[in-house]
C-alpha cells in the first residue's frame, strides 16, 4: 500500500497543489465550455447570416427579373393591338439578352402562343420548351395572372429537352384594365451565375447550402442531385416546425451522420427556402487548437505555481523546525520556554505550551515534595509496605518493610518473600497471592516466613490492585508482622476455651473473639460479619434417638462448619445447638456464599437411618457504625437467624435485609 511521508512540508504541499489541479481543471473545463458555446454561438450567427446574405441575393435575382418582365408588359400595354406583336419581337429580344432570359413568349387571352422572342432561330429544344410553356399556360397559368391582374412566379420545372431547371416569369398586358395578352420570361436556374455560385459554395470542410421551393421540391441541394425531388419527410416536418411562426431559425438536429447546424431563411417575396447545413464538429475544430494552446499555458502557469507554493510552505514552515530545537532545548534543561515566533495561531500555542511547562514544572515540584513526605510516612510507619507492577513484581519497599523480614531492599525486589515461605502449604499461598493478581482483586494472606536472622515469624501480607479508568496500573499492600498475635491466638485455641464435644471455641474464647474482631475492625474500618446459627429440629434427634445421636449429629455439625470457613475465620458453639461464626475483613458477598455453604452442609449430615430430617437457620450481621459493641452485633444475627425460622427454616438472612 502506497504510503505518504508524514512531514508537515510535504502534506501541505500535496494539499495545496491537490487543491491548485482541482481549481484550474475546473477553470479549464469552465473555460472551454464557454469558448465552446461562444464559438457556436459565433457560428451560429455567421451561418445565419450568410444564409440571409444568399436568401437576399435570390430575392434580388427574382425581383429584378419581375420587374423586367413587368416593365415590359407595360411598355407593350402602350402599343395599339395591331403593333404589339411586331413591337414584341423588338423588346422582348431586347429584354432576354438584357436579363438573361432563356426567351420570352407572348400569350393570348386563350393561353395560345403569339410570338416569341426567338422566333426566328427557334431550335428544337426552345421549340419543346415553347410547347410546354404553352401548355403550362393553357392549364392554369393564365388563371393566376387574369385574377390577380399582376405578375406572378412559377414553381421551377424541369424542360423535357436540356434538362434545365426553369422558373416562369409572367406579367399581363393590361387595355382598360383587361387582361388581353401575358408575356412570359423563362429563366433556367443551373445556368444563372448566382446558382452556381451558391453551388460552389463551401463552408468548413462539408458544410454546403441548398434551395427548396415554396411546396419543399429540391431546387439546389448536393446529396439529392435530382432536380424537383422531393424533400424526404422529416426533413419536410423540420422545415415546417422551424418556420411555422418565423421567416428564419438556427438549431442544432442530430442525424446518423451526426449532430449537424442547421440554419434556415424564407424569401420574402416568392418563399423559396435557404439552408445551411455544417456538422457540428467542424464548426468547433478550430476551438481545439485554442483549447489546446489555453492548457499548455495553464499547465506552465500551474507548474510555476506548485514550484512557488514548495518554496513558500517551506520557507514558512522554518519556524517549526526552530520551535522543534526551542522544544529540545527545554527537554534537556537548557531553556525554560519557548520563544514567540509573530506569528499570531503559533504565538496562542506557544503561550498554553509556556504555560502548561510552568504547571507541570509546579506540580513537579508538590510532587517531590508529597515523595519525599510520603518516604518519611513509610519510612517511620510501623507497617511494612510495598508496591508491585500489574504482573506482581515489587518495585518498592519502606524500610520498614525490611525490618520486618530481615532482608536488604535489593533481597526483597528480587523476590525474597515468596522465597522464604516455609509454611507446610507453601503452593496454595503462593497459587492464591497469584489468582488475586490475574483476577485484579484484593487479598489477604498469612503464611511462616523465615526471617533473615534464621528466625521463624508469622507474616500478613495485605494487597489491593490499583485502577485508572478500568487499567489495573499495579498493587499496593502492607506486611504486618502477627507473630505475637498468632500466640495470643493459640491461647484461645487452647483446652481452656475449647468445646469438649465439638473441639470447638466454646462460648467464652468466642466472645473473645468476637470482641477483639469487632474492636480491630472498628479501629481499622474494615469489614465484619456475625453468623449466628440455630439447628432446625434437633430437639427431636435427642427425644427421638437419644442424646448419644445428638451428640455424633453437633461434632458432625462442627466439622461441616470449619469445613465452609476461611483459615482467618472463626466457629464456635455457645451452648446446645447454637454457633456463631465470625468472618474478620469479609464482604458480603462471601459471606453470603459461606452461609449458603453451611446450610447446604447440615441439611446433607445424617447420623441415623431413622433421623428426623435436620437444617440450620442462619442469621448473618454486618459491622456498623453505629456499633456500640460486638453485642450489638450479636444481637442483631439472633434476631436474624429468628427470622430465618419463621421464614420456614433451612435458610440464612441478613439482619439488614429484614430492617433489623
Amino acid at each position: 500500500m502506497l504510503r505518504f511521508p508524514k512531514r508537515l512540508s510535504f502534506q501541505l504541499t500535496i494539499s495545496l497543489v491537490t487543491a491548485l489541479l482541482l481549481v484550474m481543471t475546473s477553470i479549464a473545463w469552465v473555460s472551454a465550455r464557454y469558448q465552446e458555446d461562444k464559438v457556436l454561438s459565433q457560428v451560429k450567427a455567421e451561418m445565419l447570416s450568410t444564409t440571409k446574405n444568399v436568401g437576399l441575393a435570390l430575392s434580388l435575382l427574382i425581383d429584378s427579373r419581375r420587374q423586367t418582365i413587368e416593365q415590359l408588359a407595360l411598355q407593350l400595354s402602350e402599343q395599339q393591338n395591331s403593333e404589339i406583336t411586331n413591337r414584341f419581337s423588338e423588346l422582348a429580344d431586347y429584354t432576354r439578352r438584357a436579363s438573361s432570359f432563356e426567351n420570352i413568349y407572348l400569350f393570348d387571352i386563350e393561353g395560345r402562343l403569339v410570338a416569341n422572342s426567338t422566333a426566328d432561330e427557334l431550335s428544337a429544344q426552345a421549340s419543346a420548351a415553347a410547347a410546354q410553356i404553352e401548355e403550362m399556360a393553357q392549364s392554369h397559368f393564365f388563371s393566376e395572372v387574369k385574377m390577380q391582374k399582376s405578375s406572378w412566379i412559377s414553381e421551377p420545372y424541369v424542360t423535357p429537352e436540356s434538362d434545365d431547371l426553369v422558373i416562369a416569369f409572367a406579367a399581363p398586358l393590361l387595355f382598360e384594365n383587361e387582361v388581353h395578352f401575358v408575356v412570359t420570361g423563362t429563366l433556367a436556374v443551373n445556368k444563372n451565375v448566382l446558382f452556381q455560385r451558391i453551388a460552389d459554395y463551401k463552408i468548413f470542410d462539408s458544410g454546403y447550402l441548398s434551395i427548396a421551393s415554396p411546396q419543399l421540391n429540391v431546387i439546389y441541394h448536393p446529396l439529392y442531385p435530382n432536380q424537383l425531388r422531393r424533400l424526404p419527410a422529416n426533413q419536410i416536418q423540420l422545415v415546417r416546425e422551424t418556420l411555422s411562426a418565423t421567416n428564419e431559425s438556427v438549431l442544432v438536429k442530430e442525424y446518423e451522420r451526426g449532430e449537424w447546424l442547421q440554419t434556415f431563411y424564407r424569401l420574402p417575396n416568392i418563399f423559396w427556402i435557404v439552408s445551411l447545413s455544417v456538422p457540428a464538429e467542424e464548426s468547433l475544430a478550430g476551438i481545439d487548437s485554442y483549447i489546446d494552446a489555453q492548457f499548455r499555458t495553464g499547465l506552465i502557469a500551474t507548474l510555476i505555481a506548485i514550484l512557488l507554493m514548495t518554496f513558500i510552505v517551506r520557507v514558512r514552515l522554518r519556524v517549526f523546525k526552530r520551535l522543534a530545537k526551542q522544544v529540545q532545548a527545554v527537554r534537556s534543561g537548557r531553556a525554560v520556554q519557548l520563544d514567540k515566533t509573530g506569528l499570531e495561531e503559533i504565538d496562542l500555542l506557544i503561550k498554553r505550551f509556556n504555560h502548561l511547562i510552568h504547571e507541570n514544572e509546579l506540580s513537579h515540584r508538590e510532587a517531590t515534595q508529597r515523595q519525599a513526605y510520603l518516604d518519611l510516612v513509610l519510612s517511620t510507619s510501623s507497617v511494612g509496605h510495598f508496591m508491585a507492577n500489574s504482573k506482581g513484581f515489587i518495585e518498592y519497599v519502606n524500610d520498614t518493610l525490611v525490618i520486618i523480614t530481615g532482608y536488604t531492599r535489593e533481597q526483597l525486589l528480587q523476590g525474597a518473600i515468596a522465597d522464604n515461605i516455609i509454611d507446610s502449604d507453601e503452593k496454595a499461598i503462593k497459587s492464591r497471592w497469584l489468582d488475586a493478581l490475574e483476577q485484579q482483586r484484593e487479598s489477604q494472606i498469612e503464611f511462616k516466613f523465615k526471617h533473615g536472622h534464621d528466625q521463624e515469624v508469622w507474616l500478613k501480607v495485605h494487597s489491593k490492585p490499583v485502577f485508572d479508568h478500568g487499567i489495573c496500573l499495579g498493587h499496593v499492600g502492607t506486611v504486618s508482622d502477627v507473630t505475637e498475635e498468632n500466640s495470643r491466638i493459640e491461647d484461645l485455641r487452647s483446652k481452656a476455651y475449647r468445646d469438649e464435644l465439638t473441639r470447638l471455641m466454646n462460648r467464652r474464647g468466642i466472645e473473645q473473639v468476637m470482641h477483639n474482631a469487632w474492636h480491630e475492625a472498628h479501629l481499622f474500618n474494615r469489614d465484619l460479619v456475625f453468623l449466628a446459627l440455630d439447628l432446625d429440629n434437633f430437639k427431636a434427634v435427642n427425644d427421638e434417638l437419644g442424646h448419644e445421636a445428638g451428640d455424633m449429629l453437633l461434632e458432625q455439625v462442627a466439622r461441616a462448619l470449619e469445613s465452609a470457613v476461611r483459615d482467618t475465620d472463626w466457629v464456635g458453639r455457645l451452648g446446645g445447638d447454637e454457633f456463631i461464626i465470625v468472618l474478620p475483613g469479609c464482604p458480603k458477598e462471601r459471606a453470603a456464599r459461606i452461609a449458603a455453604a453451611v446450610v447446604e452442609s447440615v441439611a446433607l449430615i445424617k447420623v441415623h437411618e431413622n433421623q428426623p430430617p435436620v437444617t440450620v437457620s442462619i442469621g448473618l450481621a454486618i459491622i456498623r457504625r453505629d456499633d456500640q459493641s460486638e453485642l450489638d452485633m450479636l444481637r442483631r444475627a439472633d434476631k436474624a437467624a429468628y427470622q430465618a425460622k419463621y421464614l420456614g427454616r433451612n435458610r440464612w438472612v441478613f439482619a439488614a435485609d429484614m430492617g433489623i
